[in-house]
């Protein structure tokens, strides 16, 4: 990953992907982004689990979940520093 993830995000917009991603069935993912809620230490690895999600999509993944989780990676994306 080139970008380093912001630790200092909001619990709202951490839930926000939590619910997002477990609405289109990426339980997995969504997950990550919970336990990160109650250790900022493990977002940067719920970040990467999104980001592999996106970039490696599998074609048997609904259209919708796809670009669910995609928003989700560019909302989450904001709070990236280089």
């Amino acid at each position: 990953m080139s970008q380093l993830i912001n630790t200092a995000i909001s619990s709202a917009e951490i839930l926000m992907a939590t619910g997002v991603l477990r609405e289109v069935g990426f339980d997995d993912e969504a997950e990550m982004f919970k336990a990160s809620l109650f250790d900022r230490r493990l977002l940067p690895e719920a970040f990467q689990a999104l980001e592999a999600l996106v970039k490696n999509h599998r074609f048997d993944e609904s259209r919708f979940a796809t670009e669910a989780a995609f928003r989700t990676y560019q909302r989450l994306q904001k709070f990236c520093s280089v």
